[in-house]
């Protein structure tokens, strides 16, 4: 059935789970944690090498955590349907709906446009324009978007400018994409899966976690800087380019616009959709106290906005007559990255079961014998940990094991509010640089054959070290603002 390799692949998860099973029973006091323990390299080795598909992987806690008695039935399967999965669903429909009509695209055109001339703003332009769609759609989505976008613009400079300057645009604006799209990510609560791992877990382990302007005021500035730092170190220090501007590129710019033409009223519908959603996330603060001053029973959450204007993409028609539908069809559905929202689930109830099996107890006894004065190193250590090893394996699964470790060790260290170190290294699980494998954006642009291997490890090299430095600084700013 399996292929030899593939079989011995699919094994070793359960069978390390076995050894940790069996092991249990000669230490009775910690007999559920080194269970579930071994239920986590289990689960996340699976997620990590895909040997089985990730939805299916996502499952096991549903069946194992009972059979272990570390936790009923009844109290996992509420986390495969909670409101972080509803609000990471109704994400998904408002950006596969600018993507069905192509606005992401009319956006990434209007940046590009007002970037300017010259190779540097070209780069620029690519990237920034990667970072914004990035905030509200897929990252994946964004990249694949993006690149023939950046490739047609290869294409041109390639006829108009010096071999040496267009290999250099190229590999800044195939980079360029990839770091936008993992950047942009960061920047809003819906960017990336990570934010929604930390903002459930805030949720069901303190009954709050913060709502989409609260993520957007450390998310944007932080993004933004990082962004900004990615863009100087490209055009002022790794690809050097000349000053001149590109001849060609006005024309280029506006033959596209013109194939995509001017926005249709479904376009509008589709955008004015997209737009109150982002008013309401952002202003929904403001918007519920006007609601509780006029006494209404009723309040804005994040996943109620999601889903409500969600489901506006499917009752709002394309234009008359209303046999047209939707601007939404359930068929568009199969592009939503399913898997991830029982990723989702299957991470809550991982973490669920490792704090029943007392595993951030353990933490938190273990990180007690660390002297109080070297909160600061174990800071960074985790943030390290953060970056790099997501080179390798699912952010997701990563920070799923992660915040729950964070949040145990910054209790013993006297941090009180969970957001000081969880917020830098979910940003951290997010930053990853150097391999074709750490993302599917890096993929997406590695697999266009403009960037190589060793030119992608050294750029990301140095941006991982500058994230690193920026998300310790980040750390010790939070820590002032929540003191």
């Amino acid at each position: 059935m399996f292929k030899n390799t593939k079989f011995k692949t699919i094994l070793l998860g359960p069978f390390v789970f076995l050894i940790l099973f069996l092991f249990s029973f000669l230490s009775p006091s910690h007999s559920s944690l080194i269970s579930v323990i071994g239920l986590a390299f289990w689960i996340i080795y699976w997620w990590t090498t895909e040997s089985i598909p990730i939805a299916v992987t996502s499952f096991l806690p549903l069946l194992i955590l009972p059979i272990l008695g570390v936790s009923p039935f009844q109290e996992i399967i509420p986390n495969y349907y909670s409101s972080i999965i509803l609000l990471f669903w109704g994400g998904f429909v408002l950006g596969l709906s600018l993507e069905k009509y192509k606005i992401h695209e009319i956006i990434a055109l209007e940046i590009l446009k007002r970037a300017g001339k010259t190779p540097a703003a070209v780069i620029g332009g690519v990237m920034y324009a990667s970072y914004f769609i990035s905030m509200w759609i897929s990252n994946t989505a964004t990249a694949i978007m993006m690149l023939p976008i950046a490739i047609s613009i290869f294409n041109l400079v390639d006829e108009l400018s010096p071999r040496e300057v267009s290999k250099k645009i190229a590999i800044g604006s195939m980079l360029g994409i990839a770091y936008g799209a993992n950047i942009g990510g960061i920047a809003t609560i819906i960017g990336t899966p990570p934010n929604m791992v930390l903002k459930s877990f805030l949720e069901e382990r303190f009954g709050y976690s913060p709502d989409f302007l609260e993520w957007m005021i450390v998310g944007l500035p932080f993004s933004l800087l990082l962004i900004w730092i990615t863009n100087q170190l490209f055009t002022k220090v790794l690809f050097v380019l000349p000053s001149q501007p590109i001849k060609g590129l006005d024309e280029f710019i506006e033959s596209r616009k013109r194939e995509i033409g001017p926005l249709s009223k479904v376009q509008i519908r589709t955008l004015f959709v997209f737009v109150s959603a982002a008013f309401c996330w952002i202003f929904q603060g403001p918007l519920n106290f006007i609601l509780s001053h006029f006494q209404l029973d009723f309040k804005l959450t994040d996943a109620g906005i999601a889903v409500f204007f969600a489901l506006l993409t499917f009752l709002i028609p394309q234009g008359p007559p209303l046999k047209t539908g939707g601007l939404m069809h359930w068929k568009d559905m199969k592009k939503i990255a399913w898997p991830i929202l029982f990723m989702f689930g299957g991470g809550m109830s991982l973490a669920l079961g490792l704090e029943k099996a007392g595993f951030v107890q353990f933490i938190q006894e273990a990180s007690s014998s660390i002297p109080l004065s070297y909160w600061a190193i174990v800071a960074l250590f985790l943030i390290l940990i953060s970056v790099f090893a997501t080179e390798i394996m699912s952010n997701v699964a990563l920070i799923t094991i992660l915040i729950p470790v964070v949040i145990a060790i910054s209790a013993s260290f006297g941090i009180t509010n969970p957001l000081v170190l969880g917020i830098p290294v979910t940003f951290g699980s997010s930053l990853a640089f150097m391999l074709p494998i750490s993302t599917p954006p890096n993929a997406v642009v590695y697999s266009s054959k403009l960037v190589s291997l060793k030119t992608m490890v050294k750029t990301g090299f140095w941006l991982n070290i500058v994230s690193i430095v920026l998300l310790t600084l980040l750390f010790f700013l939070l820590k002032l603002m929540y003191a």
